[in-house]
């Protein structure tokens, strides 16, 4: 028995609920070892809608967890963590922003170092990946953003992207069309 906590957030209405617990049934904390926010993200929706969790000032289903860690432990996204414990072991670090202003569109990235190409290029098309899987989740405002940390190993010698994983993935605002739109454009203007 592992107990999660997280915080919610509404993409509807934005309402946030802070301090939330989720105790899962048939799972230990050594299988949570190595696991993304992302990954315990998945769990705890598919959670939510099995157990009829909705946001409780609209009553939607459409909610989002962060900052989600174990009760007597770490949280599952810590950047500089991260980032420390991967430049001893050469894994790349992505972080892509897309946010809307206005309905008015940037993009942006950052990461520890300069980013390899092929995974620059490979970690974009996961993030469409994903969005295409995940298209629910998407709700269109004025404003919102897209956040996505990502890691992934490039073998230094074929240049081949190895492995790959998303490490915290939130949206709130954006629709998908939005998300793939500014994905399409920046991979058009930069890889060529």
């Amino acid at each position: 028995m592992v107990k999660f906590t997280y915080n919610i957030e509404c993409r509807n209405c934005s309402h946030v609920k802070e301090n939330s617990f989720l105790t899962a049934m048939g799972v230990n904390e050594s299988e949570c070892i190595g696991l993304t926010e992302f990954e315990v993200s998945l769990f705890l929706d598919k959670s939510f809608l099995e157990n009829g969790i909705v946001c409780k000032a609209c009553g939607s289903e459409n909610i989002e967890t962060f900052d989600i860690g174990l009760e007597y432990g770490d949280k599952f996204y810590d950047y500089n963590k991260l980032a420390n414990s991967n430049k001893q072991r050469r894994i790349e670090l992505l972080q892509i922003l897309i946010s809307k202003k206005n309905g008015r569109l940037e993009f942006e990235t950052g990461g520890e170092r300069e980013i390899d190409g092929q995974f620059f290029s490979n970690s974009l098309q996961l993030i469409k990946t994903v969005v295409s899987n995940r298209g629910k989740i998407f709700h269109s405002k004025s404003n919102g953003s897209l956040f996505a940390c990502i890691s992934g190993h490039v073998n230094i010698n074929t240049r081949r992207v190895e492995a790959i994983k998303i490490e915290r993935f939130r949206t709130m605002g954006l629709s998908k069309n939005d998300v793939i739109d500014s994905v399409n454009k920046f991979l058009r203007e930069n890889f060529k």
